[in-house]
């Protein structure tokens, strides 16, 4: 994951970037790498971007179609002109799905990445084949120029963070505290009458109650 954007890349980059390889039998390390790297790059600064200028919190798959549109764009060697029409296309449709909504009630929709990897693979098909579709907003509006300045100077693909827990990232604070509690006063299930959590409020928003699916497991404080 990528703390600024409060959501997650590869989820949707990497599943696109096999699903491309798939027509590039002489893809080779290099390049496939590379392409990735313009993925993270182009959907980090989309999140952060889109983050930046809406009043809604939306899900990975809205700015993860640029990421992948990105991505395809370059392994199916697309001109300028096409890329540009390609991540306006892949912002108009990507999922702008509530994020909120999804933590409160767990299901298997997970952050829109999904339907955000198809609509940026879409995309760069639809502009190749001459659909038009720019200017994608998060990527030329002045307001949101400043979040693009360092694009090839600091690379966001070397500050991603990899899970400990398969759960919701806002989940790990409170499991570190348990279990740092424990291993320091060795304290086992029987020693202990309640847990009390004070966290902050997205937090505290997870699935309130006793999971039945593996969704709800993963955005489970309480479990």
């Amino acid at each position: 994951g990528y703390s600024p954007t409060k959501g997650h890349i590869g989820v949707a980059v990497v599943p696109a970037l096999a699903a491309l390889a798939e027509a590039r039998p002489d893809l080779a390390g290099p390049e496939a790498l590379a392409s990735l790297v313009v993925g993270y790059e182009v959907a980090g600064r989309a999140g952060i971007a889109l983050h930046a200028t809406v009043s809604d919190y939306h899900t990975s798959g809205a700015w993860n179609a640029l990421g992948v549109t990105a991505v395809a764009a370059r392994l199916r060697r697309l001109d300028e002109t096409q890329l540009r029409e390609a991540l306006g296309i892949a912002e108009y449709h990507g999922p702008r799905s509530q994020m909120m909504r999804e933590i409160a009630t767990p299901t298997m929709l997970h952050d829109g990445s999904g339907p955000g990897a198809l609509i940026g693979l879409s995309a760069a098909v639809l502009a190749e084949r001459g659909f038009t579709g720019a200017p994608a907003i998060t990527v030329e509006a002045p307001e949101v120029a400043t979040h693009w300045q360092d694009l090839g100077v600091f690379w966001q693909s070397l500050h991603q963070y990899v899970k400990p827990y398969p759960i919701c990232r806002w989940a790990h604070a409170a499991i570190d505290a348990v279990r740092g509690l424990c291993l320091s006063h060795n304290l086992g299930a029987s020693d202990i009458a309640h847990v009390q959590v004070n966290s902050f409020h997205y937090a505290a928003a997870l699935f309130d109650g006793m999971p039945d699916t593996t969704s709800k497991a993963q955005y489970s404080l309480r479990f």
